[in-house]
């Protein structure tokens, strides 16, 4: 009766390597899974700005191995460690050089907490969900025609950029608003 509210839908998602999205004043929960094929796809000609590329996460933190913690229902739901699981190939793009030895300075672990999940092929299966999501390091915020607006947080959209060379590349809405563009008689509602 201690944990507080927040702390409890956290650890209910992690089983899920679920997120909660508040979208037209409901809480909506998300699994993650695949939400399958964008319906709308973003072009050069429903850009009202110029896109703008993120590349790199702020804080620098881009792991390449993960273990999770988990309560495994075979040993009296004691915490127990999963395996380490390395990536060879992150591990690869985060050494100088692409040598790719497992020199320590170039090893970094993610260690995920899961506490309602009690098996360890699911711990493993979330972490490996949580090593690839946060090496997905690229985004995009683009200001578009109000037809895009039917989009929600979760969802996923193509991105079709002849300077970037993206050919309907695959990202998922975070968040959209609406904005006005301009001033005076010129003003439009993106």
């Amino acid at each position: 009766m201690a944990a507080s509210g927040q702390g409890v839908i956290e650890g209910l998602l992690s089983t899920c390597g679920g997120f909660v999205t508040y979208t037209n004043g409901q809480f909506n929960a998300w699994a993650a899974a695949g939400q399958g094929t964008p319906s709308l796809t973003i072009t050069d000609d429903d850009l009202i700005q110029p896109l703008v590329i993120t590349t790199k996460s702020r804080s620098g933190d881009s792991y390449n191995e993960v273990k999770a913690i988990y309560v495994d229902r075979t040993n009296a739901y004691v915490a127990t460690d999963t395996p380490v699981y390395k990536s060879t190939t992150y591990l690869n793009e985060d050494t100088p050089n692409g040598s790719g030895g497992a020199t320590a300075n170039y090893v970094k672990q993610l260690e995920m907490q899961l506490p309602f999940t009690t098996s360890s092929t699911m711990a493993q299966r979330l972490a490996r969900i949580g090593l690839n999501l946060q090496r997905q390091s690229t985004s995009a915020t683009a200001l578009v025609n109000l037809k895009f607006l039917q989009l929600q947080p979760k969802d996923w959209v193509y991105m079709t950029n002849d300077r970037l060379s993206y050919d309907e590349k695959i990202f998922e809405v975070t968040s959209v608003g609406m904005q006005f563009v301009g001033s005076g008689e010129s003003t439009l509602l993106a």
